[in-house]
């Protein structure tokens, strides 16, 4: 029994993770396209193709998409700065920052673009 809601729960999760990816790529894209301000959670879910309700069972407003997704790249970052351990050497941790630049330059280019960087940092 055990197994059947471990199954459960990983297909769950795995649907979340789908559509938080969608709700936060869809967000990342309008973006590209216009300022932050003019966005709207209904231009969100007619590019990603969600409904308001799913919207609304994983985040509160686009502030909070907006956030869960900077929240998730500091992680991601920081996580592949950790990911080393080589204290002994101290390029290493750079390296690790420009490879994960590199990796998710998207992301980099919509903070610059969309004056996104001063929102989150404030």
């Amino acid at each position: 029994m055990s197994r059947n809601v471990s199954i459960l729960k990983q297909k769950i999760d795995q649907r979340v993770r789908r559509t938080r990816d969608r709700l936060g790529d869809a967000l990342l894209k309008l973006l590209l396209e216009k300022p932050y301000e003019t966005i709207t959670v209904q231009d969100v879910l007619h590019r990603a193709k969600v409904s308001r309700s799913t919207f609304y069972v994983h985040y509160r407003n686009k502030e909070d998409l907006f956030l869960s997704d900077v929240d998730e790249f500091l992680e991601g970052m920081a996580t592949m700065l950790l990911r080393r351990k080589e204290s002994s050497n101290r390029i290493a941790p750079v390296r690790e920052l420009f490879a994960h630049i590199a990796d998710t330059r998207q992301f980099y280019a919509v903070m610059v673009a969309s004056g996104g960087c001063t929102m989150f940092l404030s």
